[in-house]
């Protein structure tokens, strides 16, 4: 039996712990252990708690429903940008491992490469190659990234026409965020030369693969690939990058209501368009972060934003905890059911 690239199917490092019950034992007290190490970053958020509980319940309501379309348009992003790539899914499965996939870059930190791994280990079960499942990725975060800069720009462009001061920095931020981006995937797809740092990176992969029990790869396979994205990422019609930015900008308005929602919930009337600013610089923090979600930065970073902005500090901290709660901790806890669930179906399950 082999896996989907063609090499045979090896154990996973949880089931070389032998039966069921230990391997489950042990995904528990990794949860564990990982949940106690955020309790001391969550010191004084029962001072909030009564501030929450005060809170209109209509406008959360409403920022429920604002984060709920926010989860279904990010996966509708990467629903359409698939087929492009590889083969075209169901659109269900494609959320249910894109939820999945935000839990595990949470409790598995690593930049989120654990939830870019998790991506490749089930879209890889329906027949996704490795290269597919990066692209959609790339596609995703890049499209995001342009998302949230034409919404930037635009509050900006309102805010100096109604003679308010904007600062045009953060736009000068996000597209420095954007050419990060665009510069990895060219470089990703180019042509690669002699000597080329791909295939010395290829060469060593292969030395590693056997000891691995895999099937070595050959030079003249990556070149292969690579052409094959090249082609894939040419071949993106205008209409279907027009309708993935056009999902992306969707998404992004949805997470930026959510959050307009959740502070209009405790009697905040901030400018939309200082909201819209504020939701950038804090985007652009999180990236620097490395963090899951820009965990902790985009708390500390938004509070202090709004506080700036003259919301009390107490407020601002109690709404963006809530903010956060839909934002942040809803899909991911949405995102175990997903993974549980994933797994039970899985022909190399993790535990």
């Amino acid at each position: 039996m082999t896996d989907y690239d063609g090499g045979p199917l090896q154990p996973s490092p949880l089931r070389r712990l032998g039966s069921t019950a230990p391997r489950r034992l042990v995904v528990i007290v990794l949860l564990v252990a990982g949940t106690y190490l955020l309790i001391p970053r969550l010191a004084g958020v029962a001072d909030t708690l009564k501030l929450i509980r005060q809170a209109d319940g209509r406008y959360l309501l409403l920022a429920l429903a604002c984060q709920i379309s926010t989860v279904v348009l990010t996966a509708s992003v990467v629903y359409g940008a698939l087929p492009a790539f590889g083969p075209r899914i169901r659109f269900p499965r494609v959320l249910e491992i894109a939820l999945a996939s935000s839990f595990a870059s949470m409790f598995i930190p690593s930049a989120g490469l654990s939830g870019l791994a998790l991506r490749a280990r089930y879209f890889g079960e329906a027949g996704c190659s490795v290269e597919a499942v990066l692209l959609t990725y790339v596609v995703e975060t890049l499209g995001q990234g342009m998302a949230i800069t034409i919404m930037v720009a635009l509050a900006l462009l309102w805010l100096t026409v109604a003679g308010q001061g904007a600062p045009w920095w953060i736009l000068a931020l996000l597209l420095g965020t954007i050419l990060a981006g665009s510069t990895f995937l060219a470089i990703l797809v180019s042509r690669p030369h002699e000597a080329d740092w791909r295939l010395a990176l290829l060469d060593r992969v292969i030395k590693m693969l056997p000891q691995q029990g895999r099937r070595p790869l050959q030079a003249l396979a990556l070149e292969e690939r690579l052409g094959n994205l090249r082609q894939a990422v040419l071949a993106l019609s205008t209409p279907l990058r027009l309708r993935l930015l056009l999902a992306s900008i969707g998404r992004v308005l949805a997470d930026i209501l959510c959050l307009q929602m959740t502070l209009l919930a405790f009697g905040q009337a901030v400018l939309l368009g200082l909201t819209i600013i504020g939701y950038g610089l804090s985007a652009v923090l999180s990236y620097l972060s490395s963090l899951p979600g820009g965990l902790f930065v985009t708390e500390g970073s938004l509070s202090a934003i709004l506080a700036k902005q003259g919301v009390p500090l107490a407020l601002a901290v109690a709404a963006i905890l809530t903010y956060r709660l839909f934002a942040f901790w809803l899909p991911r806890v949405l995102g175990l059911g997903t993974w549980w669930n994933l797994q039970r179906h899985s022909d190399r399950p993790l535990w």
